[in-house]
């Protein structure tokens, strides 16, 4: 008796060690498949962000006038203004704030003098009128038509880019909120080239 019960609970115990022993094999080929979709979606993003840049890069922008803070009875054609190479970051105020935020602060590490820095220049077509003198430490630029007149600008995601004298995309990054690294190396190279155009 003593003996047969024995034999159960060691079959018992087998039994047991084998479930848990499948069901790790389970869950590790779950985590396996999350980790893998997980993978597939970072690089759905960046290929999508990829796409964006080169389908905006070249881009010629038509002049406007436009206007800096609330003084719209100062305005300027864009054409001279971008005689000076400047860094333009365009978001929208669908953007989502932490973004904006985490940039900003990107901005600003790369940028010690960021706020008196006139070669970087925000750009919000739709942000409330009351931060046209202050959002995030800029005056907001407003142009003339609202929009540059770039793809880009119909999606709502936060970019930063840079025209050349033709008003020609010279340079275009699309910010990817799983992956601010990306922002911060473009930037370094952004302040790079400025410093290098210093007129």
């Amino acid at each position: 008796m003593i003996k047969e019960n024995l034999q159960m609970t060691i079959y018992a115990i087998a039994i047991f060690i084998c479930l848990i022993l499948s069901f790790a094999s389970c869950s590790n080929n779950n985590k396996k498949k999350f980790v893998s979709s997980e993978v597939d979606l970072e690089k759905y993003i960046s290929e999508e962000i990829q796409k964006l840049e080169n389908e905006n890069i070249d881009k010629i922008i038509p002049d406007q006038k436009f206007f800096i803070g609330n003084d719209s009875l100062k305005q300027f054609d864009l054409k001279d203004f971008v005689k000076t190479k400047r860094i333009f970051f365009w978001f929208s105020q669908n953007t989502c704030t932490p973004c904006i935020d985490r940039c900003v602060e990107i901005i600003k590490q790369t940028f010690p003098d960021y706020e008196t820095n006139e070669r970087i220049i925000f750009v919000s077509p739709d942000y409330p009128v009351r931060f046209r003198n202050n959002c995030h430490g800029k005056q907001l630029l407003t142009l003339g038509n609202k929009y540059f007149g770039i793809e880009i600008e119909k999606k709502d995601i936060p970019f930063f880019f840079v025209l050349n004298s033709k008003m020609q995309v010279e340079s275009i990054h699309v910010v990817n909120k799983n992956y601010f690294l990306r922002t911060e190396e473009y930037l370094q190279k952004i302040m790079t080239l400025l410093c290098a155009n210093s007129y």
